[in-house]
């Protein structure tokens, strides 16, 4: 073949590549749904006197269920990394940086948020989050501080200004970015037995507000962002843009709500059974029971996840199942 020529095929190869990418990129986020992979592992049978009995002491074959994901299951959050390097090198693109007293005990040391050699805020531990805008102008970054034993509470950092973020007044969620503003929760009422009233603010202006009782757990699970729409996990109910999607499908209960690539992952509950959604499908499961909701110790049986996969313990038919489901690609 003569050499121009096996330029010009080079080059329309390589377009033609840069197209197949482009179009696997365009389907993942508008075109026909790609379903993450539900695996299912038998581990224990369903013992109705004692639920949580058949996941207390789990047998071998779940250790061997649970190696097959490691990988996936390690990789870290965006935004939150799992060590005093990680949250530097996050920190670094802004030009800040922590300092800790101990790095050895990290995160349970006393931290203080450098810019250069200034001081920013002090007293910090366990940090929780960090988020930049779209610009990667501002930044939120969210962790414990404490200036005393009972005085705790959490500071954000917005566009190089520091403002308390009360842990109380606020939940466990972390302020968002939001088309340009910042989202963030509040209590406005406490009522008896815990039942409060709470709102959802828009740069201190409000646009929703519910009613959850603050039982043995926070109600506030999660609040995030996905492409053009706000999210937020309360109780047993999922609310988009303002509207609750229970009362909107019928469900009787929705939870663990997640993006995962690019879509909506949630379970709901309905007739007595529960299932997964993803984006606009159901998955292919039904099972009798998920567990969630656990307090302290059982709280680690709930359903946990990452931006590639969620994990899980659900019965059916007498049995308790490990399932994972995720992308593995």
């Amino acid at each position: 073949m003569p050499a121009h020529k096996s330029i010009f095929h080079l080059i329309a190869l390589n377009l033609l590549t840069l197209m197949c990418a482009a179009a696997v990129s365009y389907a993942q986020k508008n075109g026909p749904e790609l379903l993450p992979t539900v695996e299912e592992h038998r581990i224990a049978e369903f013992n109705k006197a004692a639920p949580r009995m058949g996941l207390r002491y789990l047998g071998p074959e779940d250790s061997a269920a649970r190696a097959k994901r490691w990988y996936w299951r390690k990789q870290e959050e965006p935004g939150c990394p799992r060590d005093l390097k990680g949250w530097n090198a996050v920190l670094n693109k802004a030009g800040y940086h922590l300092r800790a007293a101990d790095e050895k005990n990290f995160p349970n040391t006393w931290l203080t948020l450098m810019r250069d050699t200034r001081v920013i805020i002090d007293s910090l531990q366990r940090p929780h989050s960090i988020e930049f805008d779209s610009l990667r102008s501002s930044f939120l970054f969210v962790a414990e501080r404490k200036k005393s034993a009972i005085n705790q509470y959490y500071v954000y950092v917005h566009d190089r200004v520091t403002a308390p973020y009360e842990l109380g007044a606020s939940g466990v969620v972390a302020p968002k970015f939001f088309r340009g503003s910042v989202l963030t929760t509040t209590v406005i009422e406490r009522g008896d037995s815990g039942n409060n009233r709470y709102a959802i603010n828009l740069d201190n202006k409000t646009i929703y507000s519910f009613s959850a009782v603050y039982k043995y757990i926070d109600p506030l699970r999660y609040l995030f962002v996905l492409d053009t729409s706000w999210v937020l996990e309360y109780g047993d109910r999922i609310v988009i843009n303002g509207t609750d999607i229970n009362d909107r499908y019928g469900y009787d209960e929705c939870f663990t709500c997640r993006p995962l690539h690019n879509r909506l992952f949630y379970f709901f509950k309905k007739n007595g059974k529960y299932y997964l959604k993803y984006g606009t499908s159901i998955l292919p499961c039904e099972y009798d029971r998920v567990f969630y909701g656990g307090c302290c110790e059982d709280g680690g049986l709930d359903p946990m996840s990452n931006q590639h996969m969620v994990w899980f313990f659900a019965s059916r038919n007498g049995y308790w199942y490990y399932v994972e489901t995720g992308f593995y690609d």
